[in-house]
Formats: structure tokens, sequence, C-alpha cells
């Protein structure tokens, strides 16, 4: 297959030279009527000699995207169509289009879904868009979205040959996401009684440490309150032997004062009984 696309290439290429430059225009239309014939290496000979007389247009960009992509030239298809998308024009929406279809191609799904979504800002009604949209969707399990998509497809396209696949397709994307939606329900009731069993642990913990903080409170206060008694009962006692003593000391004193009064007493006494009894004797 490689070599004879190699000789329909160089032949063409001969042919084309032998043409001239001023039949560009014919390059182009030959090229469009060979993608229409779904012959597109031959088509892209054609295309690339149109570009190379430097007929520049969104048409060009168009098939020659086309035609490399159906040759499985997804990179420089790529390229082909954001050429095209630089340029003014009316064919903006088909070639935001096909970027997309190139990029699904390429598995990049995410800047898929971007082309078509600006392409079908700029017509919301083309059934194609919306159902490759789909598709990605369905790849980026965006099931709701995909959903949605379909049944718009099958709105704007009653007589769709894949009618009743898609219808099918459409069930069960809505019953996943009823399922799917159901279980975020749950999951999300058991969430909020998490946080309401966890509220609940919460304030009776702080109920608890409350009561404890009082009687550590009540414990410190009437320790306190003991501690209070304790010292006035020790002061009271004190006090109170203070007393004692002074009582005591003030009837040590006052018998100690009494004793040398009696001494003094009775030594004057005892000087007054020896002078009678010497006065006795003189008399014997």
């Amino acid at each position: 297959m490689f070599r004879k696309g190699c000789q329909i290439g160089l032949f063409l290429l001969i042919s084309l030279a032998a043409i001239g430059a001023n039949h560009s225009q014919d390059f182009l239309q030959q090229g469009e009527r060979l993608l229409q014939e779904n012959k597109p290496q031959e088509a892209l000979v054609f295309l690339e000699a149109s570009l190379g007389q430097g007929q520049i247009s969104q048409k060009l960009f168009l098939y020659l995207g086309i035609a490399a992509y159906s040759l499985g030239q997804t990179e420089r298809a790529r390229t082909f169509f954001s050429r095209g998308l630089d340029l003014e024009g009316d064919l903006r929406q088909t070639l935001l289009f096909n970027m997309g279809n190139v990029l699904m191609a390429q598995r990049k799904y995410q800047e898929a879904e971007d082309f078509y979504n600006q392409a079908l800002a700029l017509d919301h009604r083309d059934a194609d868009t919306l159902l490759n949209r789909a598709n990605v969707r369905l790849i980026r399990e965006n099931y709701e979205g995909a959903a949605g998509d379909y049944t718009q497809v099958l709105a704007l396209q009653p007589q769709n040959p894949q009618r009743q696949e898609i219808a099918r397709l459409i069930e069960l994307l809505r019953a996943h996401v009823a399922a799917r939606l159901e279980a975020e329900r749950l999951a999300e009731a058991q969430r909020l009684a998490q946080i309401a069993r966890e509220e609940e642990a919460r304030r009776e913990a702080e109920r608890v440490a409350a009561i404890q903080a009082e009687e550590q409170r009540r414990a410190a206060e009437q320790a306190r309150l003991e501690e209070e008694r304790r010292r006035a009962e020790e002061q009271a006692r004190l006090e109170e032997e203070n007393r004692r003593r002074e009582e005591l000391l003030a009837r040590i004193r006052e018998s100690l004062s009494r004793a040398a009064e009696e001494t003094k007493n009775l030594q004057a006494g005892e000087g007054a009984i020896k002078k009678t009894e010497e006065e006795l004797d003189l008399a014997d």
C-alpha cells in the first residue's frame, strides 16, 4: 500500500508540474472531488499544489486537514485545521468540529471537548457535534452531560439510524446517573450523620469537661475554705495559748510577788521573836 501511494503521488506531481501555476483553483477543485471520491492520498497532492500556489483559505486548510486525517496523519491534520482557524471565514464551526475529532483520535479528550464546545457555541443545533461531544463525555465519565447531548441528538434527528441504540444508551446513562446520585445522597446523609455524631460527642465532652471543671472548682473552693478554717482555728488556738500563757505568767508574777512579801514579813517577825527571847533570858 505504501509503494502504491508513492507511485500515485509521483505521477500526480509530474502531471501538476506540466499543468502549471495558472490552474491553482483547479487544484483545489480536484482535491475536493477526490476527497468526495474517498481518495485522500490523491486529493492531498492536489491540495498541497494549491497551497504551493498561495491559494490560502479556510476551505483549503479544511480539505488538507480532512485528507491528512483520513490518512491517519493526525498531527499534520491538526496543524492544517489550526491554520484554517487563524483565518477569517464562514467555515470556523466546521474547522472547530474537525479539530475536536482530531484531538479525540489522539485521546486528548479534554481538549476535544473544548473544541466541540466552541463549535456548538457557533451552532448549538449541530447534531454531529453534539453526538461527538456526547461520545467524548461518555469516555470522560460525564454521564449526565453525555445523556443530555444524546437526547438533543435524537430531538434534532428523529430518524437517526442509530436511534434505538442511542435511546438505550440514554436509558442506561440516566439509570447510572440516578444510581450515582442516590449513592451520593446516601454518602451525604452518612456524612451529615457522622458530623452530627461528632458534634454530639463534642458537646458531651464539653459537658463532661464543664462538670469536671465545676467539681474541681468546688473542690478547690472547699479546700480553700478548709484551709481558711484550719488557719482560723490555728490562729484561735495560738491566741488562746498566748492568753493562757499570759494568765499563767501573771499568776506566776503575782505568786512570786506574794512570796516575796511573805518572806519579808517572816524575816521581820523572826527578829522580834529573838528580841523577846533575849528579854526572857535576862528575866531569868
